[in-house]
């Protein structure tokens, strides 16, 4: 049998469980419905959670609607429903890869 290659070591990340969870500001979502506009605003609100997160986003909570659906005055979108809320999130958490514990020190 030949000797493994070493390994290099890897983050290991995980979603903390107990950690409270975080707010994104508030968001809108644009769509021809009010269905669209709401899908649209989860997804929305979904990537700028992600986006806030060194390692990215691990678990979303709650949608708060601070808007409910409304015809958008946004400018190129008065065709459009808009809605505008917030979601929940937790951001991963990443450390170090495992790797034994270190050596004793002199004796």
């Amino acid at each position: 049998m030949g000797l493994a290659a070493a390994q290099p070591a890897t983050a290991a990340c995980f979603c903390p469980a107990v950690a409270p969870w975080q707010n994104t500001g508030n968001i809108w979502g644009l769509g021809a419905d009010c269905s669209a506009a709401r899908t649209n605003l989860i997804f929305n609100a979904q990537a700028d959670a992600d986006a806030s997160c060194e390692n990215g986003a691990c678990a979303f909570g709650a949608l708060t609607i601070n808007t409910a659906c409304h015809q958008s005055d946004m400018p190129g979108h008065t065709n459009e429903k808009q809605e505008d809320g917030s979601i929940q999130f937790k951001c991963r958490v990443c450390g170090p890869g495992g790797g034994g514990g270190g050596g004793g020190g002199p004796q």
